[in-house]
């Protein structure tokens, strides 16, 4: 660590002392860091953020260089029982199109316990599911912001994300806030696409995707997040200091500016919660939602997404989740529960704090990927050019957009395993650069080009 001692000095300058000298690296750092901290840390029963050892580092360096199977092999390599490396090892595993292996180590560092099912399942049998986009698209009419949250290691729910935004730009949404964003979103906005510089979570493919099109309808990027790396005291207090900056940024960035705006939050986990709790030793825990109410006097439509999801398998998947998708069950897409009076139902440690709650249907295997990537036909899954084979080890295919730069985020990108039947690429028609790495990061061979067709799939 080059003489710094992370103990009685604060990470962000020990990762700087460590040769993280950039801005826009020590930010990418900072923020993967504070959603490891500032959530993680509670659920886990830690009392603080752990010192960056030099694997988190190196794991954070090689994503930034776009070496993401590179990161993820050093993560699995030395992860052990470590919990933060655990969860690392998902968020890398999102990146590169492994959504079960994802699921799988989460489950592994943060396993679903029966007792955080805090409403009574059988209220919904009263409660028919509706479609939830469509519903969501009719309450937004009468919202002018929007917060929608994600697991920061499911694909999935950046895809469901991205299915709002045209009907929320037709009814005058002009602002996109991401906690992903780093400060220079007039730079994104300018290019019209995301490049690894961008942000952290939006390394993976549909999280960018879903920015380069929020680019392209004409939503302005808002970068919220806090920059305040040396806060005092433990959890609580670090928690409470992050939400406060957010809110802070997004009066200062967005309403101070334009009164009127319509917005569309995408955050992770708890940053949705409407609720302020008095905790047992007296203080206040007030989330970004919370208090982005409060200080506009606006009431948001808040929408989880985070606890009705398949879990890596069936059986560690929530209660309420198997109770609402038993064996057999079909359901074409995601939903929400409403009753006849209008009343959304929402469970687990939810209850009370968001709107909305979203179940997403049990996944199914199409062509090797899951059958949510096509998202209702606006990607294609397009078969791997012949002649790249896994052999000796792990390959990451990647799909960037012809037109785009070396360092863009890719279209779309998975593993090729030794043996294993090819997965199919999910992209939407266009002219794409196909890339090879091995697990060293090295890029193998020549790019190839591959064009995806309006009509024919490829």
């Amino acid at each position: 660590m080059n003489g710094c001692n992370p103990i009685t000095k604060p990470w962000l300058h020990c990762l700087s002392a460590a040769g993280f000298g950039t801005p826009v690296c020590r930010l990418f750092l900072f923020l993967a860091w504070l959603a490891w901290a500032g959530e993680v840390s509670l659920v886990l029963g830690q009392d603080g953020p752990p010192k960056p050892p030099e694997e988190i580092q190196q794991i954070f360096r090689l994503s930034q260089e776009g070496k993401y199977l590179a990161a993820l092999a050093l993560a699995e390599s030395v992860a052990g029982e470590d919990k933060m490396l655990g969860q690392e090892i998902a968020t890398l595993r999102s990146f590169v199109g492994n959504p079960k292996g994802a699921l799988e180590a989460m489950d592994a560092v943060q396993p679903w316990t029966s007792g955080e099912l805090g409403t009574d399942p059988f209220q919904y049998v009263d409660s028919p599911d509706r479609p939830a986009v469509e519903r969501i698209l009719e309450l937004a009419r009468s919202r002018r912001i929007v917060i929608v949250n994600e697991a920061h290691h499911v694909a999935l729910h950046r895809a469901f994300t991205h299915q709002l935004l045209a009907g929320l730009r037709e009814q005058g949404y002009q602002y996109f806030a991401a906690e992903t964003f780093n400060p220079f979103t007039k730079k994104l906005a300018e290019r019209g696409y995301p490049v690894r510089d961008s942000g952290y979570y939006s390394c993976e493919p549909f999280f960018g995707d879903l920015i380069r099109t929020t680019l392209r309808l004409g939503f302005k990027p808002v970068a919220y997040e806090t920059l305040n790396h040396a806060v005092e005291g433990d959890g609580v207090d670090r928690i409470n200091a992050r939400e406060a900056d957010q809110c802070a940024h997004l009066m200062e960035r967005i309403f101070a500016k334009d009164p009127e705006a319509k917005v569309l939050i995408h955050v992770g986990y708890s940053h949705a919660t409407e609720d302020s709790r008095t905790l047992e030793d007296g203080r206040e825990l007030a989330w970004m939602a919370a208090r982005l109410a409060k200080a506009t006097g606006l009431d948001p439509l808040t929408i989880d997404q985070t606890e009705l999801t398949e879990r890596g398998t069936r059986e560690a998947s929530s209660n309420i989740w198997q109770m609402l998708t038993p064996d057999g069950f079909v359901l074409e897409e995601p939903v929400v529960f409403e009753t006849d009076e209008g009343q959304f139902r929402v469970t687990g440690d939810w209850a009370g704090k968001v709107d909305l709650q979203v179940l997403h249907p049990p996944v199914n295997l199409v062509d090797g990927r899951p059958d949510w990537v096509t998202m209702d036909g606006y990607r294609k899954l397009v078969p791997i050019p012949d002649g790249i084979e896994a052999t000796d080890g792990r390959l990451l295919v990647q799909a960037f957009v012809a037109s785009e730069s070396a360092d863009a985020i890719p279209m779309d990108q998975l593993l090729l395993l030794p043996g294993q039947p090819h997965p199919a690429l999910a992209l939407p028609p266009g002219e794409y650069r196909i890339v090879v790495q091995i697990e060293k990061g090295d890029a193998v061979g020549e790019p190839r080009s591959l064009s995806v067709a309006e009509d024919s799939g490829q």
